[in-house]
């Protein structure tokens, strides 16, 4: 066939392009063999090539549905809406495309002998644009940033040239008003900027790197959207970024891995191998046409994860400067939440990092290159990308999202760590009707748990369950250190996915609020934290199974998804997917997702898969998920808020018409009272080596000093036979014991009944103000009830000088003691009931019964020298077992009334500490003013400024120093 033939007749310009030349420029674009990517990129000029002579008049266009994958299509008279599965195109997918059928008529032209019609590009040049807006259109269709070698691509879908009504439709905006007028009444149609968020968008202008901070609602979001628009009004290209999809979809950006063509596991891999990797692909350009950079939530960005972005985008460019020299401007609120599991992987070598928890904070280590990471630098401002940048920060003040000055004011407060007013915690605590809907929004994922699960019994419809599917491909040869990974659980999931988003069992109801776990649509604002109604189920047709929306890995995902299906049918005759309508309006089915895991420093990785239905109850929310969201109604619970601005950030998501803050926030006057309290109690438990220990509360007449105060209102209260609190426990050095803590009745209720060896049950009990230990260890190695090892009943102590928890421990304790000496060789498993107890034995500190807790620890080590295992169990209380029943009753013999205790034990400090706050709750000596002025001098001292200023003293002077 000849070259003239093969591209019809009278294309003079095409006769000194060979079949070669075009091939080599498919390999270019393509990376495939000789003609493979030819006929699909020629393919609707098939009968062209093959018969060109005879092919005289306007070759027909089909229309109706795509056709099969990877075969020819003729134009359609419409344009298309959907890709070649049926789904709605994007805005980037019908941009590619239409450029895409724009160059197909170019060649058109050329390949037709249209020698009137003048171009800039030549026919090679044309093969190439095309080839390439073939291959950028397969990228949008399937969800990825760079298509790996050999991926089958898909010829765009027939998009016609724009029309000029389409054109009036996209036209850009009017150039802005000059800024004299932004802030004129009658420009209603976009916000208002105050004059200190027209400073930013000024400084943004003027091409400054900048940091803008302040409180929720101060109009952050704004200014940033305000900024975007003025920079592309003067040309730049602007990158918009968040570290989550759900902050992004906010913003209409992307998420810093999506910007950066990252998923997780490319944190694993070496600094060096990062920058390599962005060298010669679309991220490489992505990069270099950046000129502006605006993160947002920069208080969720780890260092680290700033620190890549920065070294990545310096290799990329070519250029030393910060970010390889694009301008930088991150938003945010250090108050609020922190980086969610910072410096997982080392940024040096990739390897996994190893936490370690020292006396004032955790540092994590490197094990392959010994470097260092203390926990307090997670923060993206403790980065060396952050000086580097030499930002201007800019404070705004004027809060917009709240009209309430007093709610504004207290979210100030609470954003600086200044106590409550009374009227204040009045305010909060005030009941007030939010609705049945209002989502709860909890600091801990526990309390999260259990108000989903009490709001989905109340549900009377029939459930659906649906049990996960774990997978671990190891790859035993490059990494044999990962062979634990494979540990599974009762119900067969993996150990190692025990803290992963999908839960290893769930249930669905109509009527269910639910929340997405994945990011299934973004074009349609589905996203990761989407929420929505449970409104029926659709039933699962074997025509139409679950696929993978990703290509990495597609092989062993879409395995997955299929060995899912055929386990969910193992027990049931149907198979039914949730169909759910989100708050948004739009509704799907939603089917399983499989989401694998890489493991290991070497390639190929073993993979840790987990493919289970991607959402999850949605009655309660964590604090973290509620980041960046604005809720319209709200119940927030701040009773155990562990990590600072979780309390701001979970009120300033709300209306004050609506916030319902309930729980336990103590007043400002009980939490002084408290503090009082302690403090006395503490002088007395100290060694009789401390200082403080030596001195002697002076009685004064003149000033009674509110130390001397609180010792009047304490004089009733034993300290001769207080027990003393040492400085630690248990030494550092030693070993930790870890009790498990089995929440789960299920799990609970079938690990009791398959321990086997010796087993101990302990209990307390308290009645009638006398506190009792009882317990009883059995050898279930003759399955006889009979086969007591030991049992016991004592009374410890009077409610005034013991409680429940020292009880608990000692009965501990004493069940450790009292085993023969014969034993050994064997698994000896403690269970009790008292949860605070066991916390106490895995973590010891300064509290109540630390001698109790050195015995246990002493105890556990010489049963361990005789080669016995020493297991603590944690199981709740409603979960019955018949040692345990008898352990409670040894317990209640003891406690009965008129007996007396058969030992002097020292006098609990947390008892003490109890009748101490009864008596301060009673009397209300200590006045409202203590402390006022102490507070407002530390409120007034810049922390970095005093830490300048201790640095510089001797340890003895920035004793004293602290000490006034």
């Amino acid at each position: 066939m000849s070259t003239r033939s093969a591209f019809g007749s009278g294309s003079n310009a095409f006769t000194k392009y060979t079949p070669i030349h075009l091939d080599i420029a498919l390999l270019i674009t393509g990376k495939m063999g000789p003609f493979r990517q030819l006929g699909a990129l020629l393919g609707r000029r098939k009968a062209a090539i093959l018969a060109p002579e005879t092919t005289s008049a306007p070759t027909k266009r089909r229309k109706g549905a795509a056709s099969k994958i990877g075969a020819a299509k003729r134009p359609t008279t419409e344009p298309a809406s959907v890709d070649h599965l049926g789904r709605p195109l994007s805005e980037a997918a019908l941009a590619t495309a239409r450029e895409y059928w724009n160059f197909q008529r170019q060649f058109d032209s050329y390949s037709g002998g249209d020698k009137g019609t003048k171009h800039s590009s030549q026919p090679i040049d044309l093969l190439l644009q095309l080839a390439q807006s073939r291959r950028a259109y397969t990228r949008h269709v399937l969800g990825v940033t760079e298509l790996e070698s050999g991926t089958r691509t898909y010829e765009p879908p027939y998009v016609g040239p724009l029309t000029v009504d389409d054109l009036a439709a996209i036209a850009p905006s009017p150039p802005a008003a000059p800024e004299v007028q932004l802030a004129q009444p009658d420009q209603a149609s976009e916000p208002v900027l105050c004059p200190e968020q027209l400073e930013v968008v000024e400084l943004a202008a003027n091409g400054r790197n900048i940091f803008y901070t302040g409180s929720a609602g101060c109009g952050k979001s704004t200014v940033l959207h305000a900024a975007k628009k003025r920079l592309r009004s003067m040309g730049k290209n602007v990158q918009v970024l968040a570290p989550t999809g759900k902050a992004a979809l906010a913003i209409n950006g992307m998420t810093t891995w999506t910007y950066a063509g990252w998923t997780p596991g490319h944190h694993k891999r070496p600094l060096k191998e990062l920058e390599e990797a962005v060298l010669g692909c679309a991220i490489q350009e992505r990069f270099e046409k950046t000129d502006t950079l605006i993160i947002d939530e920069i208080s969720m960005v780890e260092n680290l994860h700033l620190e890549r972005l920065n070294a990545v985008m310096k290799s990329a460019r070519g250029d030393d400067s910060p970010f390889g020299g694009v301008q930088v401007i991150v938003t945010g609120d250090f108050c609020q939440l922190p980086p969610v599991k910072p410096f997982q992987h080392c940024i040096t070598c990739g390897s996994d990092l190893i936490p370690t928890e020292e006396e004032e904070e955790t540092i994590h280590r490197c094990p392959n290159c010994e470097r260092e990471y203390h926990d307090s630098d997670k923060w993206a401002f403790r980065s060396k990308a952050w000086a580097e940048c030499n930002f201007v920060h800019v404070h705004l003040k004027s809060i917009h999202r709240q009209s309430d000055p007093g709610f504004i004011s207290l979210l100030q407060k609470c954003r600086l760590g200044i106590p409550f007013t009374q009227d204040e915690v009045d305010t909060l605590m005030a009941p007030r009707s939010v609705g049945t809907d209002a989502i709860k929004l909890f600091p801990t994922r526990d309390e999260v748990r259990r108000t989903n699960e009490e709001a989905f019994a109340r549900l009377k419809n029939r459930p659906h369950s649906y049990t996960c599917l774990d997978e671990f491909v190891w790859n035993e040869d490059e990494h044999p250190y990962l062979e634990s990974k494979s540990q599974t659980n009762l119900d067969n999931s993996l150990v190692a996915l025990n803290e992963h988003r999908f839960e290893p069992r769930i249930e669905f109801k109509i009527g269910m609020l639910v929340v997405l776990l994945i990011n299934l649509d973004l074009s349609e604002g589905l996203c990761n934290g989407s929420q929505g109604t449970i409104i029926g189920f659709e039933r699962y047709d074997e025509k139409t199974p679950p696929r993978s929306r990703h290509r990495k890995y597609i092989a062993t995902r879409e395995e997955q998804l299929q060995l899912f299906v055929e386990k969910q049918l193992q027990d049931r005759r149907k198979l039914y997917w949730p169909i759910v309508r989100f708050i948004n309006g739009i509704t799907r089915t939603i089917e399983p997702e499989c989401e694998v895991h890489e493991l290991g420093y070497h390639r190929p990785y073993s993979l840790l898969c987990r493919t289970q239905i991607p959402l999850a109850a949605a009655w309660a929310m964590s604090v973290h998920k509620s980041q960046g969201m604005t809720l319209d109604r709200a119940v927030v619970n701040l009773s155990r808020a562990f990590a600072q601005g979780q309390v701001k950030c979970s009120l300033s998501r709300v209306s004050i018409a609506v916030v319902e803050a309930e729980a336990s926030i103590y007043p400002v006057r009980e939490r002084h009272a408290q503090a009082a309290a302690s403090l006395w109690i503490n002088i007395h438990t100290l060694p009789g080596t401390h200082p403080l220990a030596m001195k002697k509360v002076r009685t004064t007449v003149r000033f009674v000093s509110p130390l001397q105060k609180i010792a009047r209102v304490a004089e009733g209260v034993r300290v001769d036979r207080m027990e003393t609190i040492q400085e630690y426990a248990v030494p550092p050095w030693v070993p930790r014991l870890r009790p498990t803590l089995e929440a789960d009745r299920g799990k609970a209720a079938e690990m009791v009944n398959k321990i086997s060896g010796i087993v101990i049950a302990t209990s307390s009990s308290v009645k009638k103000g006398i506190v009792g230990m009882g317990g009883l260890a059995r050898d279930t190695l003759f399955n006889r009830t009979s086969e007591t090892v030991t049992n016991y009943a004592v009374v410890l102590g009077t409610r005034e000088e013991q409680n429940p928890y020292t009880a608990e421990l000692a009965a501990i304790a004493m069940a450790l003691e009292k085993l023969p000496a014969s034993i050994c060789h064997r698994h000896i498993t403690v269970i009790t009931r008292n949860q605070s107890a066991l916390a106490a034995v895995g973590r010891p500190r300064q509290q109540s019964s630390q001698s109790i807790i050195r015995q246990i620890y002493d105890l556990a080590r010489l049963h361990r020298q005789k080669r016995n295992s020493v297991t603590f169990l944690w199981i709740p209380a409603e979960i019955d077992f018949a040692l345990g029943s008898d352990a409670k009753a040894a317990a209640q013999r003891a406690s009965k009334q008129g007996r007396t205790p058969d030992s002097q034990m020292p006098q609990a400090k947390s008892t003490a500490m109890r009748l101490a706050m009864e008596r301060q709750r009673a009397t209300r000596v200590l006045p409202v003013g203590v402390g006022k002025f102490s507070k407002a001098m530390d409120a007034a001292l810049p922390g970095k400024h005093t830490r300048d200023l201790y640095d510089k003293l001797k340890r003895r002077e920035a004793c004293v120093l602290a000490q006034l």
